[in-house]
């Protein structure tokens, strides 16, 4: 027992009596032989409770197998541990005599477990949500058709273009997540193929992580895209998709308070595929990067699960390539994805790269609004960096009454704000220059008291109190109404009035 490297121990009228060195190391506790200390002072107060139930329990041998509880070390700090324990009748005293195991590790493993079903299951039920939402985008396009060809006044054809460009938008978007979503479930034959097109979609699917969300918290993200000639490769598109955002993923993790990202494609000495994710983040000591591809590890503990690079391996070796990482401390980490060429390539010649991949979807321009000529409760600022729905949401606003100044970023807006006295402020929150949490502020200092809504597709994050630390009246979560936005706009004037 002495010798066990798990925790022994035996417990009598409540008070351990012995415990072997790997239990009291455990816990932090001296228990010399003749001493004895009481249960509740190795376990939580929140379980001294349910263990003195469950202990006569054991006992009277109703209660069999593992139990788990909360323990406590001498420090304070509290840990999983599992107890196996069978009743015991010494010197005419009755208890327990059984083993103590730290279950820290497991308990992390069987999370990041649990976490990489519930990303299976969600994968999974991506497929069909976007089955149902391509049929919901044919709907929409079928009868924007139908109004375009029977609409004459301007405005409305105008309107019909821009239903046009949004519905082509989300359905590329569709098709990206339900080609992920075919690799989890069907899998993916191997086939030959250009590693550029690979990219460029990467970069697409991955936008709403370096733009979209990142703006939402105020940080800027650099991404450069360095397209090469690389030869082609066999292998499984999805595989290599899923592979390749991991290592995104992994980079922007690593530049916590934003950065450059670069993506290249090219040739190595010998002629193989070679495609390079760069980042500009913490790095990595060297210490850690052999431990990168175990599973579980990770770098940043209070984030990612730990199973990126691990996977970026397995998909590497059944390509017959390889992974490479170099990273300095400080610096930044590059890693290296090398795939062997395909003997003979697809049929058709490469496409060309996509030059305007990294640049925001064209949108129709906004024209330059007069002043607002109504002063007193009816003057809006409205800030947002998609133009088509500023366009949508001014003409909703005028046509209730409302004079409307627009911004198509957040600095250009505070000039506003700081130059003219708004009734309101509408603002996005995710914006390229300054998040809408910079504008609020901004706004508060050049006029206090004019409430501001906050418009965003990141509402379900955002809760009451971070609305009420940044003073905030209101939060609008998009996609809205039209009767939505009025009916938040009556209530907030309502409330200032």
């Amino acid at each position: 027992m002495e010798n066990s490297p798990d925790g022994v121990f035996i417990l009598l009228d409540g008070q351990l009596v012995y415990m072997n060195q790997a239990a009291q190391l455990m816990f932090g506790v001296d228990l010399p032989k003749g001493a004895s200390i009481p249960v509740t002072q190795v376990l939580d107060p929140s379980e001294h409770e349910r263990a003195a139930r469950n202990v006569a329990l054991r006992i009277s041998g109703v209660l069999r197998g593992a139990t788990s509880y909360k323990g406590r070390r001498a420090d304070g700090s509290v840990f999983p541990i599992e107890v196996h324990a069978v009743p015991l009748e010494l010197r005419g005293r009755r208890g327990l005599h059984g083993i103590i195991r730290d279950i820290t590790t497991r308990r992390v493993m069987e999370e990041q477990l649990e976490q990489l079903e519930r990303s299976t299951v969600v994968t999974r039920l991506a497929a069909g949500i976007a089955h149902d939402f391509n049929n919901l985008l044919a709907v929409i396009q079928s009868n924007a058709e139908v109004a375009e060809r029977s609409a004459t006044d301007p405005g409305v054809q105008a309107s019909v273009k821009r239903i046009h460009l949004a519905v082509q938008r989300g359905t590329e978007k569709v098709r990206q997540i339900q080609q992920m979503a075919k690799t989890v479930r069907d899998g993916d034959p191997h086939r030959a193929m250009y590693v550029n097109p690979i990219v460029e979609d990467v970069l697409e699917l991955t936008r709403a992580r370096w733009r979209d969300e990142a703006e939402s918290l105020g940080i800027q993200y650099e991404v450069q895209w360095e397209p090469g000639l690389p030869p082609p490769v066999v292998g499984s598109r999805g595989d290599l998709q899923a592979a390749l955002v991991a290592v995104v993923f992994n980079a922007l993790e690593s530049m916590e308070d934003g950065g450059t990202l670069t993506i290249r494609t090219g040739k190595d000495a010998a002629g193989e595929v070679l495609i390079t994710v760069g980042d500009t983040g913490e790095g990595i000591p060297g210490l850690e990067l052999s431990q990168l591809v175990d599973p579980f590890f990770t770098t940043r503990t209070d984030r990612q699960m730990g199973l990126g690079l691990q996977l970026v391996s397995g998909v590497l070796e059944r390509h017959g390539g390889q992974l490479e990482i170099d990273s300095t401390p400080g610096t930044g980490t590059t890693v290296a994805l090398l795939l062997p060429k395909a003997d003979h390539g697809p049929t058709e010649p490469p496409p060309p790269p996509k030059t305007n991949l990294l640049l925001r979807s064209s949108s129709p321009s906004v024209p330059e609004p007069d002043r607002p000529r109504t002063r007193g409760g009816r003057s809006v600022l409205l800030i947002d960096d998609q133009a088509d729905l500023v366009q949508v949401v001014r003409t909703i606003l005028e046509i209730r009454g409302y004079s409307v100044d627009t911004a198509l970023n957040g600095r250009d807006g505070v000039a506003l704000a700081e130059a003219t006295k708004y009734s309101i402020v509408l603002t996005d929150l995710g914006m390229p220059d300054i998040s809408g949490w910079e504008v609020a502020r901004c706004v508060r200092e050049a006029q206090p008291g004019t409430p501001v809504i906050l418009m965003t597709g990141w509402a379900a994050e955002i809760d009451d109190e971070k609305l009420a630390e940044n003073q905030i009246q209101e939060l609008l979560p998009k996609p809205f109404r039209s009767e939505q936005l009025l009916a938040l706009m009556d209530r907030v004037l309502g409330e200032v009035d």
